[in-house]
């Protein structure tokens, strides 16, 4: 529906010049009283659109609020288990690593970012 309303607005900003330079013509004139009378129907649109916009807003922070609810859980993409393991060589490292309990680590919230910290 917009586009059809837009279909009937003629190039606003020539027409104007026309009027103050006095050049318009009489078909100047009635394409500026065409546009003149789309213009009530273009702000009921914008106003429609924006009413959309702000729903669409409104509904992303709401959900934004209900994952900050959710609890810290391996099911919360967002859990992480951190550990700490001081080794003398990579072998080292590797056998510490592989021996490690995840059952018994906690979990914790890391936000939203990406913790590749070694």
């Amino acid at each position: 529906e917009t586009a059809d309303i837009l279909d009937r607005v003629y190039d606003l900003e020539r027409l104007m010049t026309k009027v103050m330079y006095k050049s318009a013509n009489p078909r100047d004139l009635k394409s500026l009283s065409a546009t003149a009378m789309q213009l009530p129907l273009i702000k009921q649109e914008l106003e429609k659109l924006s009413e959309a916009q702000r729903e669409r807003i409104e509904k992303a922070r709401e959900e934004k609020a209900d994952d900050k609810k959710l609890p810290y859980n391996k099911e919360t993409p967002n859990s992480v288990k951190r550990v700490t393991i001081e080794a003398d060589s990579e072998e080292d490292f590797i056998a510490k690593l592989q021996a490690i309990n995840w059952k018994n680590v906690g979990e914790s919230y890391s936000g939203d970012k990406f913790d590749f910290s070694v």
